[in-house]
């Protein structure tokens, strides 16, 4: 027995060291699932930042590339456009893009055409003049456009500070702009550029100017001379131009419109003939607008109630057709079910039925015949009442006054005696609806 000990202590411990051995085993492949997992986790971190890259770097490029596009296409829309004003203006071109700033100069010198007058940088000058010939050109004309306005300016001088263009009040409000913001005392703001472009104007011939307030013709008294006066300080005109006529009998100041021109949308007013017209006032249009929306609601409320009462009619008039047929089914049947006529003899008796319509019909009973098979006769006959049902009329007679109920279905019906409808040979009974009213009303 002391021999054989060391041998069970030999096998425990065989089976201790499997035990170790196969949860070693197992944590192992636990860690390396673990680290399996997380390699594929950032793997597919990986690939999702590349493809993020990548998309990133496509949207870059077509970004790039649409900015590309419109650079050309805006680069080719300048250069036609720089072709078509070169051609126009016989070969002559300058233009620049300044900084706006108010010049009162003009004003201040008492120049007659003083308001649309601007004064350019030297350096504008000292291109332009070269390439300018006034027996050939004429007076130097100017487009200024800014943030999508555009107005026109005769010279002043080439005397602005350089990068600016001095530009007068009024021809700032034709631009948009608040000449209050452009004083010397205002509160300084963010710079406002312009592009000055030189532009060969023609004479203009017509002009169509529009008034803002409706009281402009009764305010400003004599409007020829006001707009005379007015049109005298610009050198041109241009349209959606603003100009500002001042009443010469008490000096009130109007906005007027430039609405239209020609020969063309730009013009020299400078020694020509312009006739004018006076279109209604931006307000008067208004107020002529909005009678004439409410006008068309107006008309469009009596079209949809005219359109509803012709179909409430269509419809009435498809219920009373309904109505009718179902009444000439109900006709047709009660004669179908009809007992015939007998013949003339002392057990019967005539009853003449008076229809709602004036007209009479005849028809012989037994005077033992029950008041059912009465008004199973009354059922074949035109009521001339579709719109009630025809099972709510009552038979009355007037001397004595008697009125006969129909009976229930399928219930005992009187006999003509027992209703007294047999005290001669001769009855006359009226139709009768007593609710009649009533149901027309519903």
């Amino acid at each position: 027995a002391a021999r054989r000990r060391p041998t069970l202590i030999t096998i425990i411990q065989i089976g201790a060291m499997d035990f170790e051995l196969g949860m070693a085993s197992k944590r192992f492949e636990k860690e390396n699932e673990r680290r399996k997992q997380a390699e594929k986790r950032r793997q597919e971190k990986l690939r999702r930042e590349r493809e993020l890259a990548d998309q990133k770097v496509k949207e870059f490029e077509a970004a790039a590339a649409a900015e590309r596009k419109r650079a050309a296409e805006e680069a080719e829309r300048l250069r036609a456009r720089h072709d078509a004003l070169l051609e126009k203006n016989k070969g002559v071109w300058s233009s620049q893009r300044l900084q706006v700033r108010l010049d009162t100069s003009a004003e201040a010198k008492g120049i007659r055409r003083r308001s649309d007058k601007v004064s350019l940088p030297r350096s504008f000058g000292e291109f332009l003049t070269p390439q300018h010939n006034a027996a050939a050109h004429g007076p130097m004309f100017f487009e200024v456009a800014c943030n999508d306005r555009v107005t026109h300016a005769s010279l002043l001088a080439f005397d602005a500070p350089e990068g600016t263009v001095g530009v007068p009040a009024k021809l700032l409000r034709s631009l948009g702009l608040d000449p209050q913001l452009f004083a010397a005392d205002a509160p300084l703001g963010a710079p406002v550029e312009a592009r000055v472009t030189y532009r060969l104007l023609k004479p203009g011939s017509y002009a169509k100017l529009q008034p803002v307030s409706s009281g402009f013709q009764r305010d400003v008294g004599n409007i020829k001379a006001a707009l005379e006066q007015e049109l005298e300080t610009y050198g041109t005109l241009s349209e959606g131009d603003v100009i500002l006529v001042k009443s010469i009998e008490d000096g009130s100041e109007h906005e007027v419109r430039v609405v239209s021109l020609m020969p063309e949308a730009a013009v020299s007013i400078i020694d020509t003939d312009l006739e004018v017209d006076i279109a209604p006032s931006v307000e008067a249009e208004a107020a002529q607008r909005a009678d004439e929306e409410r006008r068309r609601r107006e008309r469009e409320e009596a079209a949809r109630m005219e359109a509803e009462r012709a179909a409430r009619e269509a419809v009435a008039e498809e219920d009373a057709e309904r109505r009718r047929q179902e009444a000439a089914a109900r006709r047709e049947l009660a004669v179908a079910q009809l007992e015939p006529e007998p013949a003339e003899s002392p057990t019967t008796v005539s009853i003449m039925i008076k229809l709602p319509s004036g007209a009479r019909r005849m028809r012989r009973f037994d005077r033992a015949s029950s008041t059912a098979r009465l008004f199973a006769f009354v059922d074949t006959l035109d009521l001339g009442v579709d719109d009630l049902a025809d099972a709510s009329y009552t038979l009355s007679s007037q001397f004595p006054r008697r009125v006969v109920e129909r009976p229930p279905a399928g219930g005992p019906a009187p006999t003509l005696e027992e209703a007294g409808l047999a005290a001669s040979r001769h009855e006359a009974l009226f139709v009768e609806f007593p609710r009649r009213e009533a149901a027309v009303d519903a």
